[in-house]
Order: C-alpha cells, then sequence, then structure tokens
C-alpha cells in the first residue's frame, strides 16, 4: 500500500509535470500560431510592398519615358514652329510675289486689251492700205503692160532699123563694085555717059550713106528710149515687188488678227475639217467710213468662225484647245464663196 501511494504521488507527479509541459507546449504552439500569422502577415506585407515597389518602378519607369516622349514632342514641336515660322515667312514672300505677279498681270492684260485694240484698228488700216496697194498694183500692171508694149514695137522699130541698115550697106558694097567696074569699062563706052552714070551712081551712095547716118540716130534714139523704158520698167517692177511685199505684210497681220497664226487653234481647226471656214471679217462688206465703227462694235468677234451648222461644234466642243475663238452659225444666208454678205445682211441673220 505505501508503495502504492508512492507510485500513485509519483504517478500524479509526473502527471502534473506532463500537463505542465502539455500547457507549456501548448502555450508554445499558440505562440507559434501567433508568430506564424504574424510571418504571414509579414510576407503579405512584404509581396504587397514588393508589388507595390514593383508598379512604382514601373510607373517611374513609365513617367521617365514619358517624361521623354514629352521633350522628344517639346523638340519636334519646337522645330515644327520653327518650320512653320520659315514656311510662314516663306507664304508671305511668296504671296507678295504673287501680289506682284497679279499686279504685272493685270498691267499685261490691261496692256493686251489696249493692244488688241489697237492690232484691230491696225486691221482696218490694213485692209485699206491692201485695197490701196492692190488698186496700185493694178495700176502698175497696167502701167508694165504699156511699157511692155511700148518696148516690144521699139524692138521691132530697132530690128527694121538694123535691117535696113544692113540693107544700105549691102547696097553701098554693090554700088562700090559697080563703080569699080564701070571705070573698068570706061575706056569702051562715052566717058559722059560714064560720067552720068558715076555722078548718079555717087548721089545714091550719098543718099544711102545720108540714110545709114539718119538711121544710126534712129537705132541710137531707139536704144536711149529702149533704156529709158527698161529703167522705167525696172522701176515699176521694183515698186511692185514693194507693193506685193506691203500686201503681203497686211495679209499677215490680218492673218494674225483674225487668229490664223495661233498653231494649236489651227492644228484643231485642222484636225476637224474647219480650216476652209471664213472669219465673219472675210464674209462682210462694209462702206470705208464705217469700217472703225464695225471694228470697234465687233472686236475679238470678227474672228468667229462662220459655219452652216453648230451641231458638229457643240459635239466637240471639249476638245477646243484653251485659246479664244467664236462661232457663228450662217444657216439661210447664201455660200460666202459666191458674194460677201453686208453688213445688215450678217447683223439681220
Amino acid at each position: 500500500e505505501t508503495q502504492l501511494q508512492s507510485c500513485d504521488g509519483a504517478f500524479r507527479q509526473h502527471a502534473e509535470t506532463d500537463y505542465e509541459q502539455a500547457e507549456i507546449l501548448q502555450d508554445r504552439r499558440d505562440q507559434q500560431e501567433i508568430l506564424q500569422r504574424e510571418l504571414n502577415a509579414t510576407q503579405a506585407q512584404f509581396y504587397e510592398l514588393g508589388a507595390d515597389i514593383s508598379r512604382i518602378s514601373q510607373t517611374l519607369r513609365h513617367a521617365r519615358e514619358t517624361q521623354a516622349n514629352l521633350n522628344q514632342e517639346e523638340l519636334r514641336l519646337i522645330e515644327e514652329q520653327r518650320q512653320a515660322a520659315m514656311d510662314l515667312a516663306a507664304d508671305q514672300e511668296t504671296l507678295d510675289q504673287i501680289r506682284e505677279e497679279q499686279a504685272e498681270i493685270e498691267l499685261s492684260l490691261a496692256s493686251a486689251i489696249e493692244d488688241e485694240a489697237k492690232c484691230h484698228a491696225l486691221r482696218g488700216k490694213a485692209d485699206a492700205n491692201l485695197r490701196e496697194s492692190r488698186i496700185a498694183s493694178e495700176e502698175l500692171n497696167r502701167e508694165l503692160s504699156r511699157y511692155r508694149g511700148q518696148l516690144e514695137i521699139q524692138t521691132a522699130r530697132i530690128r527694121q532699123s538694123e535691117q535696113q541698115l544692113r540693107q544700105s550697106e549691102i547696097r553701098i558694097e554693090k554700088l562700090h563694085g559697080e563703080k569699080l567696074e564701070i571705070e573698068k569699062e570706061r575706056d569702051a563706052s562715052g566717058l559722059a555717059e560714064l560720067e552720068a552714070l558715076v555722078q548718079e551712081l555717087e548721089a545714091e551712095r550719098l543718099m544711102v550713106h545720108e540714110q545709114q547716118a539718119q538711121l544710126q540716130v534712129t537705132v541710137e534714139a531707139l536704144r536711149q528710149e529702149i533704156k529709158t523704158s527698161t529703167a522705167a520698167l525696172n522701176q515699176l517692177l521694183a515698186e511692185r515687188h514693194a507693193i506685193e511685199g506691203r500686201i503681203a505684210s497686211i495679209e499677215t497681220l490680218q492673218h494674225h488678227a483674225m487668229g490664223k497664226d495661233r498653231a494649236d487653234l489651227k492644228s484643231w481647226l485642222e484636225r476637224h475639217d474647219l480650216k476652209a471656214a471664213p472669219r465673219l471679217a472675210e464674209l462682210m462688206e462694209v462702206s470705208p467710213e464705217w469700217e472703225t465703227a464695225v471694228e470697234t462694235l465687233l472686236g475679238p468677234h470678227l474672228q468667229a468662225l462662220c459655219l452652216e451648222d453648230l451641231t458638229k461644234v457643240i459635239e466637240i466642243i471639249k476638245e477646243i484647245p484653251e485659246e479664244s475663238i467664236a462661232f457663228l452659225e450662217t444657216s439661210g444666208l447664201s455660200s460666202p464663196s459666191k458674194k460677201p454678205h453686208s453688213l445688215s445682211n450678217l447683223v439681220t441673220s
């Protein structure tokens, strides 16, 4: 029993010791759990801080990149601003040049309008000069024909005089031969009769010499007259050439005034078989005192092409080159090749 009591006491003591150790172990486990939770919380904070650090680092890197981009954008904007300022200055200079060119073009346009008016006035004068030149040319042709007729007559007279002169020389030689024969036969016949014959032959010889001298004078006079006529003819020919040159110049001015020397327009007219179409100025017949008024009134319309039907022109109107041109429909009028139309007829039509 004592042993049991001692064993029970030892067991109780051992149990108490185990209980105390169990409590200590439980306390340590509780502390370990607390420490584990604190560790987990600390690790969570660490991970959160790491994530925050990464996020902040990324934000800083992005901010640096953004700052670099902003700096580059600022530099680009500064460069663009400088370039824009340069472009603005260049545009301003170009604008000033355009304004100067516009002023020059306006002056040129005014000058061109004035030149066109002068051209129409010159064309009127050229037409008048052309008519006068043609009249003078016809008069010169008549003078040339008259001088040529006179020259042919004088040439025929010279040929006739030269033929008479040759016949007289032949007759003189024949008389001289007869004289020699008579002198040889003088002893065989009567002296008085021979002397009379000799005197007769001598008188005839003198008469032939006088005729020859007169023919020489006539020939010289005719030659001088031919020389004078030739000089006059050459002068008339020179005047004719000068008038023909003036006519050619006037016709050139007319062609220019009517636009017939514009290559693009001429090519377009040839391509569409309109080259032979007459101009309004070619169809009109105006009294001289009304020419200036008509030219002032119609102006550039004098260059208008006159066509029987404008349907073809309407179909090809888009192909017309950048040239100033007008058209006039002449349906109902007679053919322009037969007789020019008066101004009243054209205006009425």
